[in-house]
């Protein structure tokens, strides 16, 4: 299957900029900027393509994505009908795992 029938593959990527507040907050979480723009362009790929299809705050243009890499980030972006616009990225805990025996 090439994903030629998956919808995203199809969609016309919309431009992506970045905030100095977000690129600050990536780089305190991954200062590796190789690694970070790797990590990117995963995150940039989807969010260009559909990014009215993910979790919006109810009665804003706000909309957040989880990123489920390590670590785990919560991203906040808006998006105005042309631009997507990435505001704050966070760095989840990690989970804790319990086992009981």
């Amino acid at each position: 299957m090439d994903g030629s029938d998956n919808p995203i593959y199809a969609a016309i990527p919309y431009e992506v900029v970045y905030d100095e507040l977000f690129e600050q907050e990536f780089a305190k979480i991954e200062p590796d900027p190789i690694a970070r723009d790797n990590r990117l362009v995963g995150i940039e790929f989807i969010i260009a393509r559909i990014p009215t299809k993910l979790d919006r705050v109810r009665g804003s243009n706000l909309y957040r994505l989880i990123h489920d890499g390590v670590p785990a980030l919560r991203i906040w972006y808006t998006f105005d009908g042309t631009i997507v616009r990435m505001r704050y990225v966070e760095r989840l805990p990690e989970p804790t795992l319990y086992l009981d025996f």
